[in-house]
């Protein structure tokens, strides 16, 4: 019998301000020509590291590598921002909001990815770009219409952001969307 896996990933919990909420439903009002998959907001995250399918015999090698970053990561803050979209203006992909002062993410991704190469997680690869995936995109017929959109949601601020900890999500795919199912949580060990 094959090893049972677990589709597993790090994040950071976002947890969407009114003013994030109602940008947020706005886009998506304003989008509702477009084919789109929209993130609902109570699953709204950061990812820091994606695994995929995991035999649940390498999750506790994966806690113990997680436990020993956060013990050495200091509590710190962040400011979502701008609405940004991946893929080309004429193939946009992904929308999202940007993450400004997004450097001590950005180190603890490097943290997260360096703890996990001697388990066999190669770096991931390309440029790290902190950002909160809000829809992927499946089809849009106007492009000039959608790029017109999202130009009037070029907002600075949005919320800020605090963070003392991130999370060992599964997650269970299904027909009518995710569910994401806290597999460990691991708080920050070094004082502020």
């Amino acid at each position: 019998m094959p090893p049972y896996k677990k589709r597993l990933f790090v994040a950071l919990k976002v947890t969407p301000t009114a003013e994030t909420l109602q940008c947020y439903n706005n886009l998506r009002h304003n989008c509702r020509f477009f084919r789109m998959r929209w993130v609902e907001p109570h699953l709204m995250h950061l990812t820091l590291k994606f695994f995929g399918s995991t035999d649940v015999n390498a999750i506790p090698a994966i806690k113990n590598a997680l436990a020993i970053v956060a013990q050495q990561t200091t509590p710190f803050d962040m400011e979502l921002g701008q609405v940004g979209v991946f893929g080309s203006r004429y193939a946009p992909r992904t929308l999202w909001f940007g993450v400004n002062n997004h450097e001590p993410m950005q180190q603890l991704f490097h943290t997260i990815n360096n703890a996990l190469q001697p388990l066999g997680y190669e770096p991931d690869d390309g440029n790290f770009v902190p950002h909160l995936t809000i829809a992927r995109i499946e089809q849009i017929d106007d492009k000039k219409l959608f790029q017109k959109v999202i130009d009037t949601f070029q907002t600075e601020h949005l919320q800020p952001l605090h963070y003392t900890r991130f999370v060992l999500y599964q997650s269970i795919l299904r027909p009518q969307g995710p569910i994401y199912k806290e597999e460990a949580v691991f708080d920050f060990g070094k004082k502020e």
